[in-house]
């Protein structure tokens, strides 16, 4: 299929927001389940604390225990998260360096105060509608055309956002940014629809789920 543009089109380069700082755990997940459905199977994101834990843990570990460690405030070192927010911006800067439209600058007035991401990809609306009015700007549109877009889009309208295949944030880094206002619960995938919960209760299902064999049945 061929695609043509009119003459007068203007093509807009703008960049994928990305922020990895609330998520110092984050790995691609090589251990995700039921990849077979779509999409991209339960547990789409990994973490890699868990993950080192699980991998020198006897057979049968007790989770509960495993799960204190993990939600205690002062388990990842702030200067892990320091790292990682250095780290997000590097990257952002990189990705968005020859763009028309960027949103570092959005991002970094505003990332303390509250989450706008629910995973190292997925923008809060906030950033969307932000991006948004950018766009307009570059293109020579009026900006407040575009009055109407929060109330579509918005943290608690899923089908409008793209809150669902979160990564938990750490009771450490939740210490850390001392957020005012931020999701109490978390998705691993909401297209399975069969659960959500807080960090403690969604910690437990990546364990079972993707460290089934270290639990005799």
């Amino acid at each position: 299929m061929e695609y043509r543009l009119r003459d007068d089109s203007k093509t807009v380069w703008i960049p994928n927001a990305y922020f990895v700082g609330y998520f110092p755990q984050y790995i691609y997940n090589f251990r995700n389940v039921d990849t077979d459905k779509d999409p991209a199977g339960r547990f789409i994101n990994g973490d890699r604390f868990i993950d080192e834990i699980m991998e020198t843990s006897i057979m049968n570990p007790n989770v509960e225990k495993i799960l204190d460690l993990i939600c205690n405030v002062n388990f990842i070192p702030q200067e892990l998260i320091r790292q990682s927010i250095d780290f997000s911006f590097q990257e952002l800067k990189r990705r968005e360096w020859a763009c028309d439209v960027k949103i570092s600058d959005y991002i970094n007035e505003n990332f303390r105060d509250r989450q706008i991401f629910f995973n190292p990809n997925h923008p809060s609306p906030a950033i969307l509608v932000e991006l948004s009015r950018r766009i307009l700007r570059f293109i020579g549109m009026r900006s407040d055309n575009f009055l109407e877009l929060p109330k579509m889009i918005d943290d608690e309208n899923p089908d409008w956002s793209l809150y669902g295949q979160d990564v938990p944030i750490y009771p450490s880094v939740k210490k850390f940014f001392d957020f005012q206002s931020e999701p109490k619960t978390f998705w691993a995938n909401r297209y399975f629809w069969d659960f959500h919960g807080d960090f403690r209760d969604f910690s437990r299902e990546y364990i079972k789920w993707c460290w089934a064999e270290k639990f005799t049945r």
